[in-house]
């Protein structure tokens, strides 16, 4: 009888082990016969489990602020190869690490398309990251190339990038509230790019309006793609469905096809309804359940 139960348990033990290796293991084994073939082959690398894939682990070092704990993985256990497939954002993905092949892949527009997560798509509003064509993207790479490449270029920035980082920095010290100081010193930095980017005439209060809006945009784009009503993608969806009212050559003017289509489907993506100071002279009506701001800019 004892021998019986033991010989039961240990079956058991075994079958359970035997089932969870070959879960672990079945997306690599399913994606290297699906993508392997006589021409190429893919890296070494951890598919992760079913449904799960890589993310639990890279959303608990994104949480904890240590990417580099996820990519450390990688190389730890399947060497220094510089390529590592995964599996990330719903997609089958190679990780490259080394800086030199990673140059080489984001110059080569011919061979390799810019991609990014569907949630990330949806805040930005564009079927094209950046709304780069990629004639445009190769002429924009030539631009930036020399003033990334050459330090005297960024050199000439630096006195009023002092100038606007020690005047915020006096302002924050003269001011008797809290602040937040994470948020407080992200302001430099949009400073420094809007007076490269526009120059000296930048309106305060607009700079403020786009701050705030571009502060949301960003947290919805790097918090998790969970739309609950108050969450940083939530609130990132409505900024660009107010973005889409602003972005307007009139605001007399009705929305066109492309903006309609555009704010139907951001609205299918927010939970509950909600329309504020609506243009009565507005010549097509909101969609419904749609968030929207019209405004006279």
């Amino acid at each position: 009888m004892e021998y019986n139960l033991v010989l039961l348990y240990t079956s058991l033990a075994i079958g359970i082990l035997t089932l969870i290796s070959v879960l672990k293991r079945a997306n690599g084994w399913f994606f290297t016969m699906k993508f392997s073939s006589k021409k190429c082959e893919l890296p070494p690398g951890d598919m992760g489990w079913p449904l799960v894939r890589n993310m639990l682990f890279f959303f608990q070092s994104f949480k904890d602020g240590n990417l580099g704990s996820f990519v450390s993985y990688f190389v730890t256990r399947f060497g220094e190869g510089g390529m590592y497939k995964a599996f990330m954002f719903g997609k089958p993905s190679i990780i490259i690490t080394k800086v030199e092949t990673s140059r080489k892949i984001f110059m080569d527009d011919d061979n390799f398309d810019r991609g990014m997560p569907k949630y990330i798509l949806k805040i930005l509003g564009q079927v094209q990251v950046g709304g780069f064509t990629k004639a445009e993207s190769k002429r924009l790479h030539r631009l930036t190339t020399p003033i990334k490449s050459d330090i005297s270029f960024s050199s000439n920035y630096f006195d009023f990038a002092n100038e606007i980082v020690k005047n915020l920095f006096e302002k924050f010290f003269a001011m008797e509230e809290p602040i937040d100081i994470l948020l407080a010193m992200k302001r430099p930095t949009f400073e420094v790019l809007m007076r490269i980017l526009i120059g000296d005439g930048v309106d305060h209060d607009l700079a403020d309006v786009l701050f705030e809006e571009t502060i949301y945009l960003i947290r919805g784009c790097h918090g998790l793609p969970f739309n609950i009503p108050g969450s940083s993608y939530n609130r990132g969806l409505k900024e660009e469905q107010e973005d889409i009212v602003k972005r307007r050559s009139s605001s007399n003017e009705g929305l066109n096809f492309h903006e309609i289509k555009q704010m139907k489907y951001l609205s299918n993506s927010i939970p509950y309804p909600r329309v504020e100071q609506v243009n009565s002279e507005s010549k097509i009506k909101p969609p419904r359940n749609c968030f929207v701001r019209f405004k006279k800019l």
